[in-house]
């Protein structure tokens, strides 16, 4: 058995606690690890409103990740999971109104942003023409870490992530490596922020989050050739997301969900002409389908009426390559770009999507 502990300590109420514990069940057949961290910290931000002092934008975050393995003569599974809770305040947003005069000199001034008008006249707790003047866009300064807002309605952000992933590996005597890998994830995500960023009520935005992932992969690499290699497989995602807003104070409401399907099949070869020249040559099929629906903010009716979409791509992708190796140090560029499975796939689920961690392994090695 072996394992770790630390604590590290920092201003602004930094704290953190990790852990980690590797127990043997069966030596050189099973083993349980289990590692975890615990993060808090005050926020760098003051808040002002009504004459108080409130730190605030701190966090409160705390991960767990089991894993078991066990390894028998030609086969193993691995299987892991993970477990995270964020409990913050909400997202700080420092004002940046355009202030034409000093609205501690002329409250009312047409020079100045509406927001900034609505503060400096208004009697409301925290208002008035100081507490404009302090809404003002103004040069970068540590002042910026100071805000006046009454933050009623920004109750924080709080998520929650958990996710299973189970790998299984079969190897065949002198032919290759068969492999399955299998996960899961979900999120539910709940937070509201003070979108006025000022001491009035204003304008106040509250969202609930929720999004499910399911992915299964197939794949052999082959071992029966010293002079070829291959890595053949099919890979399919589901996945759901939702997304419900309510804006304060007129309680206007919006939504937006995406439904999403993926499968490809895939193939990829190297053939060793010598022990420096290996020709490449791969290929991938995909088919992508969306249903997407909306129902913009504001929009009249919309509610119970969305607006809906659907889509379905399908797409081959070729790819050949050559490489060259001079020592044993020293690779020549390609003669045509050769991208990894894993760049295909970020590709296919947009660059704004990270690729799914179940199917970061793809190709082995280039010798």
């Amino acid at each position: 058995m072996e394992g770790n502990i630390g604590f590290l300590v920092g201003n602004y109420g930094r704290k953190d606690v990790s852990a980690m514990i590797n127990v043997p069940i069966q030596e050189g057949q099973s083993a349980f690890r289990l590692a975890a961290k615990f993060t808090e910290t005050d926020g760098f931000y003051e808040n002002t409103f009504n004459g108080k002092s409130e730190d605030i934008g701190g966090q409160e975050r705390f991960t767990v990740m089991p894993s078991f393995q066990f390894e028998q003569e030609n086969w193993n599974v691995t299987a892991r999971g993970s477990y995270s809770r964020y409990r913050d305040d909400a997202t700080v947003l420092v004002p940046l109104n355009y202030c034409g005069e000093d609205p501690r000199v002329n409250p009312g001034s047409l020079q100045n942003d509406l927001f900034v008008r609505l503060v400096a006249t208004s009697n409301a707790p925290g208002a008035g023409p100081e507490a404009a003047y302090k809404s003002c866009a103004k040069k970068p300064s540590s002042s910026a870490f100071k805000v006046n807002q009454d933050r009623d309605l920004a109750v924080g952000s709080e998520m929650e992530i958990w996710g299973v992933k189970i790998e299984y590996n079969y190897s065949f005597d002198d032919l290759g490596t068969l492999t399955y890998v299998a996960g899961y994830q979900d999120t539910e995500e709940h937070g509201a922020i003070d979108s006025d960023s000022g001491p009035l009520t204003i304008l106040h935005n509250e969202e609930k989050i929720g999004h499910w992932q399911n992915s299964h992969e197939i794949r052999f690499a082959s071992e029966f050739s010293s002079n070829f290699d291959m890595v053949v497989g099919a890979l399919w995602m589901q996945q759901e997301y939702d997304l419900r807003r309510k804006n304060f104070p007129s309680l206007d409401s919006a939504f937006s969900g995406q439904k999403n399907e993926q499968y490809a099949f895939f193939a990829h070869t190297e053939w060793h002409l010598t022990d420096k020249l290996t020709l490449i040559g791969a290929g991938r099929y995909s088919v992508d389908e969306k249903d997407f629906s909306i129902c913009p903010s504001g929009q009249t009716g919309c509610i119970g009426n969305p607006i809906k979409d659907s889509e379905k791509w399908t797409d081959f992708s070729p790819r050949l390559g050559v490489n060259y190796q001079f020592t044993t140090t020293c690779l020549a560029m390609p003669m045509l770009p050769v991208r990894s499975e894993l760049e295909a796939i970020m590709e296919k689920q947009g660059a704004s999507r990270q690729p799914d961690p179940m199917i970061r392994k793809r190709i082995r090695p280039m010798r």
